[in-house]
């Protein structure tokens, strides 16, 4: 009989640790996912935070902005300095015309400037398209005639000051 109760107690003890061992592993999975929930959460909030403080800031500079009026003879000016600024001893054409108010601003906007690196992009949009239409494949090499070459001198400036009038 004793045998009997220490294979029964056995048993029992068993069942229990291998329960507890479940439960265990069970808290674990749900309060991990707590807890990473928990954190998810915060990092939203966090955003939400930085996105409207972001969006307080874009909200300040429109409205100074739009206080900024400038006359015709002070955007000409800034204009200038911009492209004085930039120039060098590059030849610099420019064509910048607002369609709400009329302005218009040009420096050698007669001349002829050959685009250089910067038809590249038309010419990758346009091989896009011939890839998109089946008539190119992905793969397929691209000849140029070297003749065609245009070098420029290796710089892209891009120059963005918001004028308003």
């Amino acid at each position: 009989m004793i045998i009997v109760v220490k294979k029964n107690l056995k048993r029992f003890l068993k069942f229990v640790i291998e329960s507890m061992a479940v439960i265990l592993v069970i808290y674990g999975v749900f309060s991990a996912g707590g807890h990473l929930k928990a954190k998810k959460d915060a990092i939203k909030q966090q955003e939400l935070a930085q996105q409207e403080a972001q969006n307080k800031d874009n909200q300040q500079e429109e409205s100074t902005s739009e206080n900024t009026k400038l006359s015709e003879t002070e955007l000409n000016e800034t204009f200038d300095n911009i492209i004085e600024q930039y120039k060098g001893n590059n030849e610099i054409g420019i064509v910048y015309k607002n369609f709400s108010t009329g302005y218009k601003y040009s420096q050698e906007e007669n001349n002829y400037f050959t685009a250089a690196s910067t038809i590249k992009v038309v010419y990758a949009m346009r091989i896009y398209d011939r890839i998109r239409n089946g008539e190119v494949s992905e793969d397929a090499d691209i000849y140029y005639n070297p003749n065609h070459l245009e070098e420029g001198n290796g710089q892209i400036i891009i120059i963005i000051k918001i004028v308003t009038n």
